[in-house]
């Protein structure tokens, strides 16, 4: 009777043990698939093509973006939760302000919280209460972006409007529209929104949109048409800067309706895994020598423009993220044509 228990105690510890690793074994084993093939070719290419930004992100190369002789309208889709996209969104804007006068800002959110944005940009001498009131209302846009650098990012905003003319000052439109009257889709909301806005614009400019990453593909993804394929459909000169994130770690506020370590933080949610994995990441991990760069994809000879590395994704919990699948016949080039990494970076600071 000993011998039974010992032998029954021996299996089900064994059956423990393998139910324990098999998620190990499965994320290894999806990693080791997904992760992509290294190709000497591409990191050589994206090596050429980098910018490396400082941690502010500044931009002080004046060649940037040298290839666009049109009106455009430029895109930065950001990964939302991860440190320095705030920062960068801001460094980007007053860029593209100064070599293309874009004083046309549309963010991803409501016009309500646009307006008191304009408000705060207006003041003087600065009044931060203002800017606070629209903190809250970050739970029904973009909850994830209720840290530090939402502050500094409107702050340094504020400062760089101070130094321009006032009839050239920026100006924020709300791509979400009114709270009352949201309904549908992100991207068919910002389409019309951005369609009533028009009459309000300077049409002899270049415009500036921020939003989240997949509202700048410019082609279709999983048979649908973001913002940026809208506008690129519709004869608008298009420029997308796609964020990438690379070992960092992601902030995950407990409003975001998913359970999340008490330190809000995740590593998990990287596009080198381990829950998604974006087509051959690798070669972008071995050419950025820095934490935060910029890299061109649409280059001369760019092998990105052959293939859809990056914008075609594998997920491990596809029930959490679903995989992404983009058109055929398309590349990379044709769906962004800059990427903006950041690598190995702790959270962003949560607000004082």
């Amino acid at each position: 009777m000993k011998n039974k228990f010992v032998k029954f105690f021996k299996v089900l510890l064994l059956v423990f043990v393998i139910l324990l690793l098999l998620p190990v074994v499965y994320f290894w084993a999806f990693g080791f698939i997904y992760k992509g093939s290294s190709d000497d070719g591409k990191i050589a290419y994206l090596q050429k093509h980098q910018l490396s930004l400082k941690e502010n992100c500044t931009i002080t190369d004046t060649t940037l973006f040298s290839e666009v002789n049109k009106t455009s309208v430029f895109l930065f889709g950001e990964e939302h939760g991860y440190s320095r996209t705030q920062i960068f969104d801001a460094e980007l804007l007053k860029y593209l302000n100064k070599k293309f006068g874009v004083r046309d800002y549309f963010n991803e959110t409501f016009s309500e919280d646009a307006d008191l944005l304009n408000k705060f940009l207006s003041t003087n001498p600065m009044d931060l209460s203002i800017l606070r009131k629209t903190i809250p209302n970050l739970k029904e846009d973009i909850p994830q972006r209720k840290n530090q650098e939402y502050v500094d990012k409107w702050v340094s905003i504020y400062q760089y409007n101070q130094t321009l003319p006032s009839d050239k000052r920026i100006k924020v439109y709300g791509l979400l529209g009114a709270k009352k009257d949201y309904k549908g889709g992100r991207d068919s909301v910002m389409i019309a929104n951005f369609k009533r806005y028009q009459k309000e614009v300077d049409k002899s400019a270049s415009l500036y949109c921020s939003t989240g990453y997949g509202h700048i593909l410019q082609n279709k993804i999983n048979d649908h048409l973001p913002f940026a394929g809208w506008l690129k459909s519709n004869k608008f000169p298009t420029v997308s800067i796609a964020h990438i994130s690379i070992n960092s770690m992601m902030y995950m506020p407990k409003e975001y309706g998913m359970p999340v370590p008490d330190s809000e933080e995740t590593d998990w949610a990287n596009v080198n895994g381990p829950m998604v994995y974006f087509e051959n990441i690798v070669n972008v991990d071995k050419a950025c020598s820095s934490s935060i760069a910029l890299f061109r994809l649409d280059g001369s000879n760019s092998p990105y423009r052959g293939c859809l590395d990056l914008v075609r994704s594998h997920s491990a919990l596809s029930f959490v993220q679903g995989e992404m699948i983009p058109e055929n016949g398309k590349s990379t080039a044709d769906y962004y044509q800059y990427i903006f990494v950041t690598k190995n970076l702790a959270g962003p600071r949560k607000l004082k």
